[in-house]
């Protein structure tokens, strides 16, 4: 049996769209980073505030030059945060975006992988349903030996015990295995002739479509069905 790779790796347009997306990531953790160190920098100056407005006011009476270093770095802090705030808002638009890329590309690889494996898959349902139908030969052996004591009027109670398992009724049309294999026919896992007779009597009959007589009474009265 050829070994199929089942992982989402094997692809690399996939592996390629997952490694921009930690990229994008990655770059956009550092600079949230960046922009909260700047953020604690300004929060230090404006504790200040009131001593570096009281500094700059005697400067401008007294006409001394003002300390150049510490306006500076305000304003470079202030800048640097606008670019950066930008350059985040940006940055989060293109990991959602390429959130949505990751997202596709995996849905186009599992789509294939599952395609590939459908088959194997196939075999496997039928393998169950075929399974499960012998048991429920050996649950109706079990339950028919006590029915026949039962009826032969023998107290089996207290020297056999009962061992049902539940929901294995193939005369029941609401049983568990019934519906399993219905959904096995209804899905192909299993064609009608694969089922048995008790079970077949209970697949919903195809609908009949429409006949040319009752399209065109419909077209003429105007209903098309859309």
């Amino acid at each position: 049996m050829k070994k199929i790779d089942t992982t989402l790796e094997r692809d690399r347009t996939y592996v390629e769209a997952s490694e921009r997306f930690v990229e994008l990531q990655v770059e956009l953790s550092n600079l949230e980073k960046q922009r909260s160190e700047i953020l604690s920098g300004l929060e230090s100056l404006a504790s200040n505030r009131q001593r570096v407005i009281q500094d700059e006011a005697a400067a401008l009476l007294s006409g001394a030059t003002l300390d150049a270093g510490k306006v500076a770095r305000r304003d470079a802090l202030t800048r640097n945060l606008e670019e950066l705030s930008h350059r985040i808002a940006v940055l989060r638009e293109a990991e959602t975006m390429q959130r949505s890329i990751v997202a596709n590309e995996r849905t186009r690889v599992s789509r294939e992988v599952c395609a590939e494996l459908a088959p194997r898959h196939a075999a496997n349902v039928a393998a169950v349903a075929r399974a499960a139908l012998a048991l429920a030969e050996a649950v109706a052996a079990e339950a028919a030996l006590r029915d026949e004591l039962t009826e032969h009027g023998i107290a089996f109670a207290g020297h056999l015990r009962a061992m049902p398992i539940n929901g294995f009724k193939l005369r029941d049309s609401q049983s568990r295995l019934t519906r399993y294999l219905l959904e096995c026919h209804e899905y192909g896992f299993l064609t009608a002739s694969e089922l048995p007779d008790v079970v077949r009597k209970h697949i919903p009959p195809k609908a009949k479509p429409a006949s040319l007589a009752q399209a065109a009474t419909a077209a003429m009265d105007g209903w098309t069905g859309r």
